[in-house]
Formats: structure tokens, C-alpha cells, sequence
């Protein structure tokens, strides 16, 4: 009787519900289709052989009809767990090697395709500099925009590791030409300490007479003279804790009023000073040695400058700074109707300038005896008594004059 007072009472709450018995019977038909399908499933993927019609009968919750008696049941959701879900194919995934990590070699060559210029640097030392007036600021006067190199050199100042590799690298694959500032120019990087990094360097030599060996010996001299006065005056300690100076500043004033900015602007006067910079010091301390420093310049043929009567004097000035030359032949012709254009490469000098070292005050007094022994009468030879040039500002491109008296 329990049973039966139940059954007619499930069933009178059935018949009561606003939904006709045959759209009922329809949609738990669905909901229990959608059970079994979702169940089969997921016993087939674990391996769990099927149930039959009538075991999925009896565990079907009868009460699972009633609450979703509607037109359109919602959605199951299913719990799986993680194990039973399958994994997609897994896709190949590009790695990138971080800079740092890529081998030395390769660091190298790609700095040499980043900081390399199209032409040759032509140093400036720039009046144009809004944010630190008094500091040391060079610009390329062979590019059109003001701080190109500037720009390009921004890779240095990513990290301390980053500026030691690249700047090495910028130096070496790069060409420097004699200007009127290069002297300058080099003088700065001696004493940053970077001097020793640079590779290629261009230079021009002039056609001139034979008489202008003495000449140009008399301005190098008296350049040279005055130069050591200066450097005696602004010497500081090479290193902290240190007796020995050398020459160095960080203001734009002073290396502005060095001689070799304000007496070295003549072309043909400032390819020496370059060059004997570029020479390598003999290590001998024979006070009778002709020679104090040996220069390797890459020429054409070693017989231009004893076959041409208008290149004669480069050698002569040359020894008279006690320079010794070698040459090494095979470079291409570049000559015009004012002079031929030579190059210096470090990698043709034998004993290298690669390690910093304090430089050593010029000893004008050997050099003045070496130009007495080869033109005695020197004093007698005529010369020019002044010589004038002009540089042009940075600061609306006006001229500045020097004018070098010879004393």
C-alpha cells in the first residue's frame, strides 16, 4: 500500500506540472539519451566495458527527469579528470639565444656591421654641446648629421660589458683621416686610454718643393717646444697613488688651447704629428741611435718618393723627427693633382702599441740636434715667418682664424 500511495502520488504531482505528459516523456527520453552517450564515453576512453539497457536504466536517478522537464535542457557538465583528457601534438617552439650567450666571434661580427661607417671619420672637436659646455665632445665632419657617430655609438652605453666589446670593435673597423683636429683627436684618446685601439688611418701627402723639408722642421720643432711647456702645466697622476703624471684633461678649454689644436690646424703640419703618434718607440736607450721610433705605411711602390721630385721631402721630415720608415708595397693609387693619399695599418708594425703606457716627454733637444746635423745651414734657408688657416664653428658655421708665428 506504501508503495502503491507513493507511486499515485509521484504521479498526480506529474500530471499537476503545466507540461502535457507527452512532452515529458519526450524530454527525459533526451536527457537519459544524453546520460548514457556521456557515460559510455567516458568508460570507453578509461576502458570500462559498457553497461547494458537495463543496468543504465536502474542508475539513472529518476528524480533527473522531473528537474529538467523543459522545452531545451541545459547543457551537462562533466568532470574529468586530468588524466583522462588528451593531450594535443606538442608544436615545435622557436628559441632565441640571448646576445650575451652567443660566442665571442659572433658578438665581434655583428658590432663590426653595426658601428661601421660608410667613409672615413674626419674628427671635429665640437663647440656645440647644450648640455655639458665645458666637456670633450668630437663630431664627424664628413657626415651631414651633427651627432651621427653619436647616435651610432649608442650601443655602448647599454651595460659596462657591452661598451668594453663594442668599443674595441668600433676602432678597429673604422678608418680615421688627418684633419686639422685629428692630432687632437688622437691626443683625447690617449688619454681615455683608447689610443691604442685604433687600426686604420688615412692620410694625404702634398706635392711641395725640395726646400720644404727645413721649413716644416723649423714649425715642428717650435711646435713641439711649446707643446712640452704646456703638458708640464697640466700634468696630473697617471693613476691614484701614483708619482708619475702625464698630461690629461677633461675640459673643453684647455684641450682647446693646446698647441696642437691652436699651431697644429695646418694640413701638411698635422700629418706629422699623426704619424709620429703612429710611430712605434724603440726600447733602445742608445743616446747615439739615429733612429727613436719606426712607422710602417702602406704605399704603392716604395720608389715614389725617390722618383718624384715634389714627394722627396716627406722622408726627410720624417728622419728629422727620428722616424724610420718602412713601407709595405701593393696598396692601391689614389693620387690627385694637390698630392697622393697613403695609409697607416697597425697590423703592418711589428712591435705593436697595444698595452697603455705613460708617455714620455718629447725630447726637443735631440730632435734640434738631428736637424742641425742634416741642414747646417738652416738658419740661412728662407721661410715663411707666419702661417694662417681657419676652422669652422660648430655654432652657426662661422670661421675661426689661428695664425702660428714662427719665433
Amino acid at each position: 500500500m506504501k508503495e502503491g500511495s507513493k507511486r499515485g502520488t509521484r504521479e498526480a504531482k506529474v500530471n499537476d506540472s503545466p507540461v502535457d505528459s507527452g512532452t515529458e516523456m519526450d524530454d527525459t527520453s533526451r536527457v537519459r539519451s544524453i546520460l548514457r552517450r556521456s557515460s559510455d564515453f567516458i568508460r570507453r576512453d578509461r576502458g570500462v566495458p559498457s553497461r547494458s539497457a537495463s543496468q543504465r536504466y536502474e542508475l539513472a536517478p529518476r528524480r533527473y527527469a522531473r528537474r529538467y522537464v523543459s522545452p531545451l535542457p541545459s547543457p551537462l557538465r562533466i568532470r574529468i579528470r586530468p588524466q583522462d583528457t588528451v593531450e594535443p601534438e606538442e608544436q615545435p617552439v622557436a628559441k632565441f639565444t640571448k646576445f650575451m650567450e652567443l660566442p665571442e666571434e659572433l658578438r665581434d661580427a655583428i658590432y663590426g656591421f653595426a658601428l661601421y661607417t660608410d667613409q672615413p671619420i674626419r674628427p671635429h672637436l665640437c663647440d656645440q654641446n647644450s648640455f655639458y659646455p665645458t666637456a670633450i665632445k668630437f663630431h664627424d665632419a664628413a657626415q651631414m648629421e651633427h651627432g651621427a657617430v653619436d647616435g651610432l655609438l649608442g650601443v655602448t652605453r647599454a651595460s659596462k660589458q657591452l661598451r668594453e666589446e663594442s668599443l674595441r670593435i668600433f676602432y678597429s673597423v673604422n678608418t680615421f683621416t688627418v684633419i686639422y683636429d685629428t692630432p687632437t683627436y688622437f691626443e683625447h684618446l690617449s688619454h681615455l686610454g683608447r689610443f691604442h685601439m685604433v687600426r686604420n688611418v688615412d692620410f694625404a701627402v702634398e706635392f711641395r718643393g725640395t726646400t720644404e723639408a727645413p721649413n716644416a722642421l723649423r714649425y715642428l720643432h717650435q711646435l713641439l717646444e711649446e707643446q712640452k711647456r704646456f703638458e708640464m702645466q697640466h700634468r696630473k697622476p697617471y693613476k691614484p697613488g701614483m708619482h708619475v703624471a702625464k698630461f690629461s684633461t677633461d675640459k673643453h678649454a684647455i684641450l682647446a688651447s693646446h698647441p696642437q689644436y691652436t699651431l697644429g690646424g695646418l694640413p701638411w703640419l698635422s700629418t706629422f704629428l699623426v704619424l709620429r703618434k703612429l710611430a712605434c718607440e724603440f726600447t733602445s736607450t742608445d743616446s747615439n741611435s739615429v733612429y727613436s721610433h719606426k712607422l710602417v705605411i702602406s704605399v704603392p711602390s716604395a720608389h715614389i718618393f725617390t722618383e718624384y721630385e715634389a714627394l722627396k721631402y716627406f722622408p726627410q721630415i720624417c728622419e728629422g723627427l727620428g722616424i724610420q720608415l718602412k713601407f709595405a708595397d701593393g696598396a692601391a693609387l689614389r693620387c690627385n693633382s694637390s698630392g697622393i693619399r697613403l695609409s697607416w695599418h697597425r697590423k703592418f708594425q711589428k712591435k705593436s702599441t697595444d698595452t697603455e703606457s705613460v708617455a714620455k716627454i718629447v725630447d726637443t733637444n735631440k730632435i734640434r740636434q738631428k736637424i742641425n746635423a742634416m741642414y747646417p745651414n738652416i738658419d740661412t734657408i728662407p721661410c715663411a715667418t707666419r702661417s694662417t688657416y681657419y676652422r669652422r664653428n660648430c655654432v652657426g658655421g662661422g670661421l675661426e682664424w689661428y695664425t702660428f708665428n714662427r719665433l
